[in-house]
């Protein structure tokens, strides 16, 4: 912060900026305080970034870890609820065709709404548990 005296005003100035790295002119500034800063502020720049990688590539892996290990560990679940919810949908399409739409209709909802919760939420999702681990 930089205040400037005048005949009988004052005057203040902030400068802020975001991100990892500084505008150019500050980085000359701190070179000409400290030499050599410029050039560790830009490994550590770089060394932040590679942990960031690092963090979000291992949270990838766990959530695919979870994933395969979920399906291997409920196979014969999902077999069952794929076969009940074909069959469901079979029956209601074959009750509409059949001129029994109000049945078919109804038959095919429940089973409808089971085939949408699994096609959109595969597994159980469990942030909090995937962030423990790290």
């Amino acid at each position: 912060m930089k205040e400037k005296i005048n005949s009988n005003q004052i005057v203040a100035q902030h400068i802020h900026y975001s991100g990892p790295l500084p505008p150019s002119k500050e980085f000359e500034n701190y070179n000409r305080v400290l030499p050599g800063a410029a050039e560790r502020i830009l490994v550590m720049a770089e060394k932040q970034q590679a942990e960031r990688l690092s963090i979000i590539t291992q949270a990838q892996k766990n959530e695919h870890e979870e994933f395969i290990e979920y399906f291997k560990s409920n196979r014969r679940n999902i077999y069952i609820i794929a076969f009940i919810i074909s069959s469901c949908m079979f029956i209601s399409a074959y009750l509409i065709v059949n001129d029994h739409s109000i049945a078919g209709s109804i038959f095919a909802m429940p089973s409808l709404m089971a085939l949408i919760k699994y096609l959109f939420i595969p597994y159980p999702q469990n942030s909090q548990k995937r962030f423990d681990k790290q």
